[in-house]
């Protein structure tokens, strides 16, 4: 027997396709879909839904008490790294962050074509971290990740994020 529910797909269809770090255009006559990268970095996005008039009153005085007496200079130094690689079918890539470890390095946006993407420690730099990326097999094509590491600069006594975009065209 058919249901009668009038239901849409769009909270389905997202639980299931969604990705961390991305928007999703779904097109729900067609189901076909594509993801928009989507980091917002030091900003964090609040959606709200009220249904009552006086609940978003105070919703949104709250809010903006936060965003008046809440903020303060941000004492971290940010570095955007835009890295563009051409690689041939079947190549790897590797980039070695020099010091550090993996767990000053996160992938805030994973790449969509790949059979490996990932962050190791390596025995062979004197264990810093080494970003590792091997696109799928036969594929032909663009690909992005996103990187983000945090370290202690000793000499300036400064806490700095770097941003690593890397830019994969596979040809």
């Amino acid at each position: 027997k058919e249901h009668t529910i009038k239901c849409g797909i769009m909270d389905q269809f997202s639980v299931m396709m969604g990705k961390n770090n991305q928007l999703m255009l779904l097109n729900c006559d067609t189901l076909d879909y594509n993801y928009i990268n989507a980091v917002f970095d030091p900003y964090v996005i609040i959606l709200l839904n009220s249904y009552t008039m006086k609940t978003s009153k105070i919703i949104f005085t709250s809010f903006v008490i936060v965003i008046l007496f809440g903020c303060k200079k941000d004492p971290m130094v940010y570095e955007d790294v835009d890295i563009n690689i051409v690689l041939q079918s079947g190549d790897s890539y590797e980039y070695d962050f020099i010091t550090g470890d993996e767990e000053g390095a996160v992938i805030q946006i994973q790449a969509t074509h790949y059979y490996q993407s990932e962050i190791i420690r390596s025995q062979s730099t004197n264990m810093s971290s080494v970003y590792l990326y091997n696109p799928l097999s036969g594929y032909i094509g663009t690909d992005f990740v996103q990187i983000q590491k945090q370290m202690y600069d000793l000499s300036t006594g400064e806490e700095k994020q770097q941003l690593y975009r890397f830019n994969f065209t596979i040809e």
